[in-house]
């Protein structure tokens, strides 16, 4: 556990129904997902699976860690880069330099949650900053709509409100007719 303990679960133990293993996954079934750790492995020559963004994907689900392995780095790399007419800087120092930059990494991502305090923090206030953009445009809109509405119309502009802007007309007073005067005998 994390914080040290041990915990035994015995076979057919209730509590092992809500464990999901994901030991290992396609990269296909982890899109939208992140780990701490990833490691990846591409073939070099799949016809299919060898894309740039089959290795994007692969990649980016790393919150800390990812490594890349495949069966031919130089056929790896020729082969992406064929596909994009990119070169991709990521593939080009496999092996040693690689490692270097790796352990850099993990020492700086080591060194302190302070870094993802941070990230966390930005990423709250993007979707802060968002949310006031996307309700400063709502009431912008609904300013213009009812500008718009308050403005006098031109006549080649709204030809359907004439109608309904019209007073309607006075109704035409009864016509007169001589009056007969009946004695029923009453």
């Amino acid at each position: 556990m994390e914080d040290g303990r041990k915990l035994t679960l015995t076979p057919g133990d209730p509590q092992l129904r809500h464990i999901d293993r994901a030991w290992c996954s396609t990269v296909h079934s982890f899109q939208g997902r992140t780990v701490d750790n990833v490691i990846a492995a591409m073939e070099a020559n799949h016809p299919a699976l060898t894309t740039q963004k089959a290795l994007y994907v692969e990649i980016s689900r790393a919150r800390d860690r990812a490594e890349l392995v495949t069966d031919d780095a130089q056929a790896l790399k020729e082969r992406l880069e064929a596909v994009t007419g990119m070169r991709l800087s990521a593939l080009e120092g496999i092996g040693e330099d690689v490692r270097t930059r790796r352990e850099a990494d993990w020492e700086y991502a080591s060194a302190g949650k302070e870094h993802e305090h941070q990230r966390d923090e930005d990423a709250a206030n993007k979707r802060i900053e968002a949310t006031h953009e996307r309700d400063e445009k709502a009431a912008r809109q609904k300013a213009a709509l009812i500008r718009e509405r308050a403005a006098p119309s031109s006549p080649d502009r709204d030809v359907g409100r004439e109608a309904q802007q019209r007073k309607a007309p006075e109704p035409e007073p009864a016509a007169k007719s001589k009056v007969r005067e009946f004695d029923l005998g009453m």
